[in-house]
């Protein structure tokens, strides 16, 4: 993949690690416990490795990982005749790499899009994304632990006020992994 876009290594190449396209939609890429020999944990587009995946103009969209995208998505994934697209403002985007460490990433892309009623926006999605390689709760002994903890932004840059002179928008993200496994979501509780 590093030959067709930029892609940051955060973690350890031996240990939890994590790959980042900054540039390329600011996604998710892969997570493993065990560094770059280790099985990816989230689902990756087999085809993403080939020439013919690159090729063009217009890309698939679809490389896989964790993304983040605008809601409600029939305002903007849907045209007039309610055929479904990404546009690609959204997807790939024009991310820019803002701030990079050794576990933490932060990319934004600033950008124009209208929604199927034509009203226009001029948004700023930021994507801070960080590797966690300890668990933040008690796990048994044995057990290995890679985690990501996110936040995303969206920031209006137009005068518009959201929800008033144009429709409300918001952000989803979605994470592709391969079926299969168990995944654990620890819950605190909150009063």
């Amino acid at each position: 993949v590093k030959e067709h876009t930029t892609v940051v290594i955060l973690g350890d190449e031996k240990g939890p690690m994590m790959a980042v396209t900054p540039e390329y939609g600011a996604k998710v890429i892969a997570i493993s416990l065990n560094g770059l020999n280790g099985k990816n944990l989230i689902w990756l587009n087999p085809e993403i490795v080939t020439a013919e995946f690159w090729a063009g103009e217009v890309r698939n969209w679809n490389i896989g990982g964790a993304r983040t995208w605008l809601s409600p998505e029939a305002d903007f994934y849907l045209d007039k005749e309610k055929k479904w697209f990404v546009p690609q403002t959204m997807d790939p985007g024009n991310y820019k790499l803002i701030e990079k460490t050794t576990d933490r990433i932060i990319c934004q892309n600033e950008f124009h899009i209208k929604n199927v009623l034509d009203q226009e926006y001029h948004l700023k999605i930021v994507r801070d994304l960080k590797l966690l390689s300890h668990s933040p709760i008690s796990i048994p002994d044995g057990v290995q632990f890679v985690g990501l903890k996110f936040t995303h932004r969206l920031v209006n840059l137009s005068n518009k006020t959201i929800g008033k002179d144009v429709a409300y928008a918001s952000l989803w993200s979605l994470i592709q992994l391969d079926a299969g496994g168990t995944m654990i979501f620890p819950i605190k509780k909150d009063p």
